[in-house]
């Protein structure tokens, strides 16, 4: 694959600590070393919550969130120059970091921010430069950045009627929305991201499957809908915000609500849904990413898992993708007249299979889009089938002396460290 200079270039800032790059050698706010602080050793590309190093960090007074957040926001809304297109993707990783399990300061954006626009063009540009299908260089320029933009909109929405409502207005939805069916329309019949007859590497890495990830992540968390029950989140509790669900004995699917308890939408997500339902191919593109997931493929680094990934190493890899794109699914069948569009045969199948995943967050996504098309008895059997077959135990008794530790060899062993990184590489 082509990686431009300025791929290279971000990628460096989002490891980098000590240099200044893409920013001016005058300026005192370095944003380079600010993403360096607050990640730390914390190099996964998909941050479903924060560790607390980041927390203690980040809740500084002078940190990049709170008497720093006027100049990050300064950056992002600069007016775009070749110079400050880094900037601007250097400001909107920062206010993801700002935004894990930090619903606090995700409240503060929306009702302090004016950050929703900006992110938002910086998605759309990156279509138009793409569905324009001129200067590769330049459009591949464009896209790392535009995925930083839709990752920071996958992280300020999460749980935020503010926010939600400030980037629907914006655009948000038509613009990612719209990037995920144009990369794949650019070269018909070359598969996705195959941009002006560039090809990619044997690998697929490309920027292109940056941005399709991170916008089909945030369009994810546009489509949902979120509740409140009336208990405190500190965002680290993983049900802050959730709604649950449940089919009664008609066969209606129903917020779920325990007796005596109160539940009230604080985002209720329905016209998103709609939105999305219709935007031409865009559900087509989508149902194709869940159906190429390969459930039983091993981590390696041609196809890495999502929770495993690593920034710098992994992002714009194909396998990337397709969480998220099942993450947009499962919300569209939470409506009885969208349902139809995502519970075909051939659809219900890619769910479960993708259920079966060895990646806790594929595996997450595809088990509530199988239990939303009302399936997941069916799919629990054909998993069965899949892994059990036809084996008969025979009812027989455990019996200890069938097993020794001389069945395991020491090359087979578990090892924490070799595990926490999935594995050498």
């Amino acid at each position: 694959m082509l990686l431009s200079s300025s791929h290279l270039l971000l990628l460096t800032t989002i490891f980098a600590t000590n240099a200044i790059i893409g920013t001016s050698s005058t300026s005192d706010f370095d944003m380079v070393a600010k993403i360096g602080e607050m990640r730390g050793d914390d190099k996964r590309l998909i941050i479903t919550e924060s560790l607390p190093e980041m927390d203690k960090i980040r809740n500084d007074e002078s940190s990049a969130c709170n008497s720093g957040l006027p100049t990050v926001i300064g950056f992002l809304t600069a007016e775009e120059s070749e110079e400050s297109i880094y900037k601007k993707g250097q400001a909107a990783t920062l206010l993801s970091l700002c935004s894990h399990s930090n619903p606090a300061f995700r409240a503060k954006i929306g009702t302090e921010g004016g950050v929703a626009v900006p992110l938002v063009q910086m998605v759309q540009k990156a279509k138009d430069l793409w569905t324009k299908g001129e200067e590769v260089a330049s459009t591949y320029q464009y896209l790392d950045v535009a995925a930083l933009a839709a990752e920071a909109i996958w992280a300020l929405v999460e749980n935020s009627a503010e926010n939600h409502r400030a980037f629907v207005d914006a655009g948000a939805v038509e613009a990612l929305g719209g990037f995920i069916v144009a990369s794949k329309e650019q070269n018909e019949g070359e598969g996705a991201c195959k941009f002006a007859n560039n090809k990619d590497g044997a690998s697929g890495r490309s920027p292109c499957h940056f941005v399709r990830m991170w916008a089909a992540a945030a369009l994810e968390n546009l489509s949902s809908n979120y509740c409140d029950n009336g208990e405190e989140c500190d965002g680290h509790d993983e049900y802050c915000g959730l709604c649950f669900y449940e089919w009664d004995d008609e066969g209606k699917l129903l917020l779920s609500v325990e007796e005596g308890e109160e539940v009230k939408y604080t985002v209720s997500a329905g016209g998103t849904r709609e939105a999305l339902a219709n935007m031409d191919g865009l559900v087509e593109e989508l149902l194709h990413i869940v159906c190429e997931v390969e459930p039983d493929r091993e981590h390696e680094r041609e196809h890495p898992y999502p929770t495993e990934s690593l920034v710098g190493r992994d992002d714009g890899m194909p396998s990337t993708v397709g969480w998220a794109a099942a993450g947009i699914l499962k919300n569209l069948a939470l409506e009885d007249k969208l349902r139809p569009m995502v519970a075909t045969e051939d659809a219900y199948n890619c769910f479960c299979e993708m259920s079966g995943s060895f990646d806790w967050l594929e595996a997450d996504k595809a088990e509530d889009a199988v239990f939303h098309i009302g399936r997941d008895d069916d799919c629990l059997k054909m998993m069965e089938k899949k892994f059990m077959g036809d084996m008969d135990f025979g009812g027989g008794d455990y019996d200890d002396d069938d097993y020794s530790e001389d069945d395991y060899s020491e090359d087979e062993s578990y090892d924490d460290e070799e595990a926490a990184h999935g594995g050498e590489l």
